[in-house]
């Protein structure tokens, strides 16, 4: 059948599911003699895993073989092998706003949510963290929020069991959000594609777990050496409160400022206090009471004194600090090494190492008086030659090889915390599902009692 035949019978927005479906019968003893190893590597070869999800709704078998934990490292192996890339990422901010993609497969899903919830909830998710392609959501005020873990590419999600009550008082802090493992690793034989050979599979860790951290901060003008965290795991489905001391005294609610998130790098969640310091923490194995977290004075560096270490991100797989030097119009960017133990009273000092600089033309930067009109707002994940800026509450795209820049179209709230303010969000080969919680925890969780309705619902949609 040729092509324009296809489009006039099925519509220009036929599924892939849809053609097959209507020529299983004609196909089915072609397709049934095949041995299983010979169907998999047909299907593994479509271009994307939304067109192999369509192919799960011809057939039980087909369903059973793509869903296969074999099947999907196949899957994702021969994806490595043939585009010779990572996979990309986008950038987000807490409304689901994208910075540097136009394909927008957050916005929908979220008033999807919404509408489905009904007067369950009164406005959209926000976003407070990611992990690769998984969102952690949230809906309510910090004292009271609402949890969700969700993944926009599949239209899962799974609501969490309510946190802890702590008081209305409570500082909102940035929660912290990792999985332990991404979905799938490197190849398990050989980590070159140009090597690749049919008997690398990329190893699925069907296991993962989840952590979502949440620092309680009473009062935001106090030093604590001491201060409580809400931890959530996935394995048992519950939150639970511990102790957490600190080597020395700081101003935990200073965390609110100059981020909006936690960074998670090499199974640690870092949040930067202000302008002061870093705090490290190990969510999985803070037990009850005796955890002391780690402290990285970001003030007693050996730069010029017009540099304030205030932008924290990880890219390239490396935790990185950038930042505005005044006199030269130039941004730096280093690598931060963390682990060096360089104590200094009951902090240990930042190590910033291969600092790369990013000069600004004179006239993009805009003072007024003293304070400036002009920040760092990411680095491009996928592009070192590009970086994000705030100029004038306008935001900026700017090449340092070609020297070119533009405006771009959209217009984001400028709120403070604006120049660390975008999440970034992994356009995967093959999506994570959603952690599954222990039965008995999921049957308190939120609006579970509708989640198979809503899986039905959007099997429909995808």
């Amino acid at each position: 059948m040729r092509v324009g035949n296809i489009k006039g019978r099925y519509g220009r927005k036929s599924s892939l599911a849809a053609i097959l479906n209507h020529h299983h019968t004609s196909l089915n003893p072609i397709f049934d003699d095949l041995p299983d190893v010979v169907l998999v590597e047909i299907l593994c070869r479509l271009r994307c895993y939304k067109l192999v999800y369509q192919c799960k709704c011809v057939s039980k078998r087909w369903c059973t073989l793509i869903t296969d934990p074999y099947f999907i490292g196949r899957f994702v192996s021969l994806q490595r092998e043939y585009h010779h890339q990572q996979t990309p990422i986008i950038l987000i901010n807490k409304k689901g706003d994208l910075l540097n993609r136009m394909s927008d497969p957050l916005k929908p899903f979220f008033r999807r949510f919404k509408k489905f919830h009904g007067s369950l909830i009164q406005q959209e998710p926000e976003v407070a963290g990611t992990c690769n392609d998984l969102l952690l959501c949230y809906t309510g005020k910090y004292y009271e929020r609402n949890y969700y873990i969700c993944n926009p590419y599949t239209q899962q999600w799974i609501a969490l069991p309510a946190a802890p009550p702590c008081h209305e008082q409570t500082v909102p802090l940035p929660e912290g959000f990792m999985c332990d493992l991404p979905l799938y690793n490197k190849y398990t034989n050989d980590d070159d594609p140009k090597r690749h050979n049919s008997n690398n599979i990329a190893e699925l860790n069907t296991n993962y777990r989840c952590k979502v951290v949440r620092l309680i901060c009473p009062c935001y003008g106090k030093k604590y050496s001491k201060f409580k965290v809400q931890i959530f795991s996935s394995e048992t489905g519950q939150w639970r409160e511990t102790i957490v001391s600190s080597p020395e005294n700081i101003m935990l609610g200073t965390v609110k400022f100059h981020i909006c998130f936690a960074n998670a790098y090499n199974r640690m969640l870092y949040w930067m206090g202000g302008v002061h310091f870093l705090l490290e923490l190990d969510p999985f194995i803070i037990n009850n009471g005796d955890y002391k977290c780690r402290l990285i004075n970001l003030r007693d560096h050996h730069f010029d004194g017009n540099i304030i270490l205030s932008c924290l991100g990880v890219y390239g797989g490396r935790l990185k600090m950038f930042d505005f030097e005044l006199t030269t119009n130039t941004f730096l960017v280093w690598d931060v090494n963390v682990t060096k133990e360089e104590y200094h009273g009951g902090f240990e000092k930042v190590c910033l190492e291969n600092m790369t600089n990013y000069i600004l033309e004179e006239d993009m930067v805009r003072k007024r008086g003293d304070v400036l009109a002009s920040e760092c707002m990411a680095l491009d994940p996928n592009n070192e030659e590009i970086i994000y800026l705030v100029i004038d509450y306008e935001i900026v795209m700017f090449n340092i090889r070609t020297r070119i820049h533009s405006k771009l179209d959209k217009k984001y709230t400028t709120d403070y915390g604006l120049n660390c303010g975008f999440f970034q969000v992994v356009v995967p080969w093959w999506p994570t599902p959603v952690p599954k919680l222990p039965q008995e925890a999921h049957a308190h969780a939120q609006s579970t009692k509708n989640q198979s309705k809503w899986e039905e619902e959007m099997g429909k949609v995808m």
